[in-house]
């Protein structure tokens, strides 16, 4: 699990986001994708911001 867990968060999670972005423009849609990867980006942010 200590394997697996950070192996995801540094290939996995960012590969899929990146196809997601590549077949969102291929099929005309880059606008949705973006908007819906900038809230996800935002969310994260949150979650590492110190307080």
């Amino acid at each position: 699990m200590w394997v697996k867990v950070p192996t995801y968060l540094l290939l996995v999670f960012p590969t899929y986001q990146i196809s997601l972005m590549i077949f969102g423009t291929l099929l005309g849609q880059f606008k949705f994708f973006w908007k819906k990867e900038k809230a996800m980006l935002k969310f994260f942010a949150k979650l590492f911001r110190k307080k």
